[in-house]
């Protein structure tokens, strides 16, 4: 395989991960006299207790945290409590009734364990960075961004966390990618991304073919917590370290 060819799969499998994960992730902000502004990112899971917003710790820890379900003009502020886990788990999630029924990620598509099955493996995170974020009349304005991504193979072996690799200037756009989103979109600081569920794409594990592959196969293998500048390198938490804690057995 040529390497424009395999540009063409990748193109092909991030805008079909974005049409599928769009609608389950959230900008979460925060309301204060100076204005709003973008803490980090959320996305819906159905837990045992019902559906339920996962962030990073460090984000939910500005609470109260607004959000707007994807395709809502309504924005709502989240004033109930989060069960909180702090450093080296890094993850909360809200434990009161949500003020809308949402979409979430079914419980099928939560991985066991972080376990690819060769480390070329797409994976897949979408979110919502700070320096793409503006906010007019307290309403956020710019649109979430997906990324493909593969585990750095030079990482140190750690249980407790993945490294992944962050394009840095280094990147190719998806065939949908409109002319005004490369003008306008800047990939230098990945800060806002915290919090986003990352999925692994199965593209490779399930044969490699777009034509039998679709995102319904993909599951979610760890969340976004923190940015490495100095190794290009996006740290995240392998699923099975919260996956018991935030009640998705």
């Amino acid at each position: 395989m040529t390497n424009e060819e395999w540009a063409i799969i990748c193109s092909e499998v991030v805008d079909l991960m974005n049409d599928y994960v769009r609608p389950l992730v959230v900008p979460l902000s925060q309301e204060t006299e100076q204005g709003v502004r973008l803490i980090g990112t959320g996305t819906f899971v159905q837990r045992e207790s019902g559906g339920a917003i996962v962030t990073c710790e460090h984000v939910a820890r500005n609470a109260p945290l607004n959000f707007s379900p994807y395709g809502h003009e309504m924005v709502y502020s989240y004033t109930g409590a989060w069960q909180s886990f702090v450093e080296p788990i890094d993850v909360s999630w809200t434990t009161g009734a949500l003020a809308k029924p949402v979409r979430a990620v079914p419980p099928h598509q939560v991985a066991l364990q972080h376990q690819l099955s060769r480390y070329e493996e797409l994976l897949f995170f979408y979110g919502y960075s700070g320096e793409n974020s503006h906010y007019g009349f307290d309403v956020h304005e710019t649109n979430g961004s997906g990324y493909l991504t593969q585990q750095k193979q030079d990482a140190k072996p750690d249980p407790s966390v993945i490294e992944l690799l962050w394009p840095n200037g280094r990147h190719d756009w998806s065939k949908r990618t409109t002319a005004e989103a490369r003008r306008q979109m800047k990939l230098d600081n990945p800060a806002g991304f915290s919090g986003s569920l990352v999925w692994n794409t199965r593209f490779l594990e399930t044969g490699g073919d777009l034509s039998r592959w679709t995102p319904e196969q993909a599951v979610v293998t760890a969340l976004l917590k923190r940015f490495v500048r100095e190794d290009d390198a996006l740290l995240a938490l392998p699923i099975e370290g919260f996956r018991s804690v935030g009640g998705l057995e």
